[in-house]
C-alpha cells in the first residue's frame, strides 16, 4: 500500500489559465509520475521469532525519476479494532531496521534489513507495518511563457510484516450476521487461534434453510468484503455486499 501527497506551487496569471493548465498537468504528467520513481519489494512478508527466518531483506528501487530518492524507514506495531481500523505504535524494541535512512540513486537499488529482536518465546503472531517514507522531491511539470507548475511529490510505501511463531495456527469462525441500515451485511468474525487469519486465503460456504449453498473465495470473496486481516484472539466485523437470493435472517456461513 502506498500513500501519495502532492503540494502545488503554481504561478499563473488567471484562474482560467490555472484550470486549463491543471487539467493538462494531471492528464499528461501526474499518472505517469505515480507509476515512476520508487518501488519497494516485497510489500508482504513473514518472519519467525528466532533463527535465520527472523529477518527479511526489502529492496528499494529508483527506476523512474532522474533524481535520488531518500527514504526514512519506520517500524510500527499494527493493531485492529472491532471495525477493522488500524492503530500503529512504535516498534523499535521488536524490529531493528538497517539502515534507517536510505538514499537510492537513479537506476539503482538498495537493500534494507528488517530483523526481529523482540521476545523469541512469543506464542501469538504479531503484525507490523514497516513504513518507507519518501522525502518529497521537486518536479517541474513544464512551463508556458514563463508560467510554471511545480509539484512537491512524495510516496509512502507501507509493507506488512507478519511475525509467525512455529506451531501457531489460525482458527476463524463467523459469530453472527445482520443487515446494516445502509443495506450491507455485518459479518462478525472471531479468530480463536494464535496466528493471524486472512479472509483472502479462506473459503466461505453460505447456506440457508432451503438447502441452497454457495461457496465463495479468493477475489470473489474479497470483492464482497471491506478487509481481510483478523489478528489472533480477536473479533472483527466486516462489511459485506449481500449475496443475491440469500436472506440474511436465514443464512449461515462456514469457513472451510
Amino acid at each position: 500500500m502506498r500513500k501519495v501527497y502532492v503540494f502545488f506551487n503554481i504561478k499563473l496569471f488567471t484562474l482560467y489559465k490555472l484550470f486549463k493548465m491543471s487539467v493538462l498537468i494531471f492528464y499528461a504528467f501526474f499518472s505517469n509520475l505515480l507509476m515512476a520513481g520508487g518501488q519497494v519489494t516485497p510489500m508482504l512478508a513473514e518472519i519467525s521469532p528466532m533463527g535465520s527466518g527472523a529477518q527479511v531483506r526489502i529492496i528499494l528501487e529508483n527506476n523512474g525519476l532522474e533524481k535520488p530518492l531518500t527514504f526514512v524507514v519506520e517500524p510500527l506495531m499494527l493493531e485492529l479494532d472491532y471495525q477493522g481500523n488500524e492503530s500503529l505504535t512504535p516498534a523499535e524494541e521488536d524490529l531493528l531496521v538497517i539502515p534507517p535512512t536510505v538514499v537510492v540513486k537513479p537506476g539503482k537499488a538498495q537493500t534494507v534489513l528488517v530483523q526481529y529482536i523482540g521476545d523469541p518465546t512469543v506464542q501469538n503472531s504479531r503484525s507490523y507495518r514497516v513504513i518507507f517514507k519518501q522525502e518529497p522531491i521537486n518536479y517541474n511539470a513544464g512551463s508556458n511563457g514563463g508560467k510554471s507548475a511545480k509539484f512537491l511529490l512524495g510516496v509512502n510505501y507501507n509493507a506488512l510484516i507478519n511475525l509467525t511463531p512455529e506451531n501457531s495456527f489460525a482458527d476463524p469462525h463467523v459469530n453472527s450476521i445482520n443487515t446494516s441500515s445502509k443495506g450491507y451485511w455485518n459479518v462478525e468474525v472471531e479468530n480463536k487461534g494464535s496466528r493471524y487469519a486472512r479472509m483472502s486465503m479462506s473459503r466461505w460456504l453460505l447456506g440457508d434453510a432451503s438447502g441452497r449453498q454457495v461457496e465463495i473465495s479468493g477475489k470473489q470473496l474479497m470483492d464482497k468484503l471491506d478487509g481481510s486481516l483478523v489478528l489472533p484472539h480477536s473479533v472483527r466485523v466486516f462489511k459485506m455486499a449481500p449475496i443475491e437470493n440469500f436472506n440474511v435472517k436465514h443464512i449461515n456461513i462456514k469457513m472451510l
